[in-house]
């Protein structure tokens, strides 16, 4: 059996073409070195994210009432997938969801009358994360929103540098 085999590693050898091997060799890694486009992909992960929670945030029960958010408080019941307690649940890794974390609370400082307004507000005082029902009251004003303001490739990219800068990435 090993002769057999080793002839078949010789009939191999024959054909190879060990340039070729270099240069898929080469190839491989300058596309694992090649780092364009994972940021753009986590920002698309992140928006992925935010598009289900308003899925899960806008669904009621049987009497109409939402099931995943306080009705009189407006805070999410869920956690979110920026959330210390939720990002593993999403998929997502920490460093996504501090950077995720950091763009939505940036939206809420920055935000100026005459802008739309934030869906996600977060209440310091509590420490929990609300949905903002009175200027999106259903899904298809929380969905304008997503369309209008998702995550962006230059904000995401801020606060990732930002958590590095803080050392906390």
């Amino acid at each position: 059996m090993n002769a057999i085999k080793t002839l078949r590693r010789n009939f191999d050898i024959r054909l190879s073409d060990p340039r070729q091997y270099v240069r898929d060799r080469i190839a491989e890694r300058a596309a694992h070195m090649d780092r364009a486009g994972v940021l753009a992909a986590k920002v698309e992960l992140c928006n992925e994210a935010l598009n289900r929670l308003v899925e899960l945030i806008y669904r009621a029960d049987d009497d109409g009432v939402l099931a995943n958010v306080d009705v009189i408080t407006y805070r999410l019941l869920i956690p979110a997938p920026w959330g210390k307690s939720g990002y593993k649940q999403w998929g997502l890794r920490e460093t996504e969801a501090e950077a995720l974390n950091r763009v939505l609370r940036g939206r809420q400082t920055g935000y100026q009358k005459g802008q739309r307004p934030p869906l996600f507000v977060y209440d310091a005082e509590s420490r929990t994360w609300h949905v903002n029902l009175p200027d999106y009251p259903n899904m298809k004003s929380a969905s304008f929103w997503l369309k209008g303001e998702p995550i962006r490739l230059e904000e995401f990219r801020a606060a990732l540098a930002q958590g590095k800068r803080q050392g906390k990435v």
